[in-house]
């Protein structure tokens, strides 16, 4: 669920600093977050290294054709996988 506030103090538990620095000049900052957030939760679910992988370690830019992310009624969904036929999933259903 999108909550109302990020607290920027997570912000140097999960953002890299380039992370950080597309996090400034974003305008919709909460809807960033949590898209940066639900990519590197599912990264990390995928490899099954969880949070010791530390995910300011994690760069998204290289990992993009790997997930598929989807904003439904105020939730955000992200799904990770090796293989690129990820791309063909056009849907969730809550």
């Amino acid at each position: 669920i999108i909550k109302n506030k990020v607290d920027t103090k997570v912000l140097n538990y999960v953002f890299s600093e380039k992370d950080k620095k597309e996090y400034c000049k974003h305008k919709d900052k909460k809807t960033f977050f949590y898209l940066i957030w639900c990519k590197k939760e599912s990264y990390i679910k995928y490899t099954g290294k969880g949070l010791s992988t530390g995910l300011t370690n994690i760069d998204l830019n290289h990992l993009n054709k790997m997930f598929k992310t989807f904003v439904k009624h105020n939730h955000i969904f992200s799904i990770c996988s090796p293989n690129k036929s990820i791309t063909k999933i056009k849907n969730v259903v809550l």
